[in-house]
């Protein structure tokens, strides 16, 4: 796993105060950055710069998510099911 940026943390803490200043539960407000380091991992490991990530970088690291989630879970959602969990930040980010 790479090492965050200066720049990623700058966009995480924009992400908490918009969680905040827009009212998301607690819960979210817990989860979304999370869950958003781990794209901006994605991306730093895999040389994309924030500015050109595309969809389809978006559908592959959803599938790398998805494939990481089922190894620790013998039981797991299929994909279509699963991956709103991930589809509700990039549509929440998208407003930043």
């Amino acid at each position: 796993m790479s090492t965050a940026t200066p720049i990623d943390e700058l966009l995480i803490e924009k992400l908490r105060n918009y969680l905040k200043g827009e009212g998301y539960s607690g819960r979210v407000q817990r989860w979304y950055p999370a869950r958003a380091r781990h794209f901006l991992d994605y991306c730093n490991d895999n040389a994309l710069a924030i500015e050109g990530v595309r969809p389809a970088h978006v559908a592959q690291f959803l599938r790398r998510q998805y494939r990481l989630f089922r190894r620790g879970h013998r039981k797991s959602l299929p994909f279509g099911k699963w991956r709103w969990r991930y589809t509700t930040l990039f549509t929440c980010c998208c407003a930043l």
